[in-house]
């Protein structure tokens, strides 16, 4: 599990496949994050574009640029050494086609 500092902003990067090695262009992406430790949404949905990658000509993926701001990671209980954070990030939010993805992450309390 990849650890921040609290209060770290923080860049991911996610990649939109209809199966592996084969790139789609979801009709929406959203994210959101939570504090697992407090269980606290700490950012609701947010939409996010998705950017087309080519390559001489030829699609080799599709990304969104997911960034979250330093506030975001805070320490939810300043007497936690670490919380556990979930980032969400889903295609096609709200439809029939809709899929999530979920990545956790730790952040580091330096004040203790």
């Amino acid at each position: 599990m990849r650890v921040y500092n609290q209060g770290d902003g923080v860049e991911f990067v996610a990649w939109f496949e209809a199966t592996p090695g084969v790139p789609t262009v979801p009709p929406s992406a959203h994210w959101r994050l939570r504090c697992l430790t407090s269980n606290t949404v700490l950012q609701d949905w947010t939409a996010v574009p998705s950017e087309i990658v080519s390559e001489n000509g030829a699609v080799i993926g599709v990304k969104a640029l997911i960034e979250i701001d330093g506030a975001l990671n805070e320490m939810q209980d300043a007497n936690n050494r670490r919380e556990t954070k979930q980032l969400q990030v889903s295609a096609a939010k709200a439809t029939a086609r809709q899929y999530s993805k979920f990545l956790e992450y730790a952040v580091a309390n330096g004040n203790l």
